[in-house]
């Protein structure tokens, strides 16, 4: 739904850059891994290498400390795996010498995750509007040019926006690759196969997972051979 670009438009922000001292942007594929999460952190924070083994992790952890002392810090954490408290709970006292104001955003898909580190806040990412989902899908599928142009592929056009769920990335992914192509075998083949997909992974995976699989396997295979 879109829960990592906003959390970057929200972090470039130049009215956030300007309230805090230090900034920092982690993605974290496991933070069950105490080590590697704090590593993660540390060198976000500090934009160098880090050479430190996890025989190390006491100096790993005065070093990150040092780091964040008396300033004031975002950290956005990106998570990709659910199973994030423990991680969480480690990294918590390396926290407490810094600045009050600090924020530390989390993002995640997993609503268990969400509530296990008992946040401030729980922002939900909700799937946009019709409206806002053909605007999207129009703006890349027609290049800037006006839909009413192409009158045949406007209901294609709108059962394909359907098929997307009001997923940002789903949009764009179909719009990019329907751009200037304007046949209505193109924009057939294209439903068809969001219809097909759809249908054969549902039981699979959660929806945002088999929407975002097909639409970017509906992108692969129309890559050239060596491309691929």
């Amino acid at each position: 739904m879109g829960k990592t670009p906003l959390a970057r438009l929200i972090y470039k922000d130049h009215r956030v850059t300007e309230h805090f001292d230090l900034k920092a942007w982690a993605y974290v594929s496991d933070l069950s891994d105490t080590f590697m999460v704090t590593k993660a952190v540390f060198k976000s924070f500090t934009l160098q290498s880090c050479d430190l083994k996890e025989q190390d992790m006491s100096q790993l952890e005065a070093n990150l400390c040092e780091r964040l002392e008396g300033k004031r810090f975002l950290l956005v954490l990106n998570i990709a795996s659910p199973f994030i408290f423990g991680g969480w709970k480690a990294l918590q006292p390396h926290f407490i010498k810094a600045a009050n104001g600090s924020y530390v955003i989390v993002t995640t898909r997993n609503e268990l995750s969400a509530s296990s580190i008992k946040p401030l806040c729980v922002y939900y990412i909700k799937p946009l509007s019709d409206e806002d989902s053909w605007s999207l899908f129009v703006n890349f599928a027609f290049g800037g040019q006006n839909p009413s142009s192409y009158p045949e592929l406007e209901d294609i056009g709108r059962q394909i926006m359907e098929k997307c769920c009001g997923s940002p990335l789903a949009l764009r992914t179909v719009g990019c690759l329907l751009r200037l192509k304007l046949q209505v075998e193109e924009w057939d083949a294209v439903l068809d196969h969001l219809k097909q997909n759809l249908e054969d992974f549902k039981t699979a995976m959660n929806n945002t997972l088999t929407l975002s699989y097909s639409t970017l396997k509906l992108s692969y295979d129309h890559l050239s051979a060596q491309i691929k």
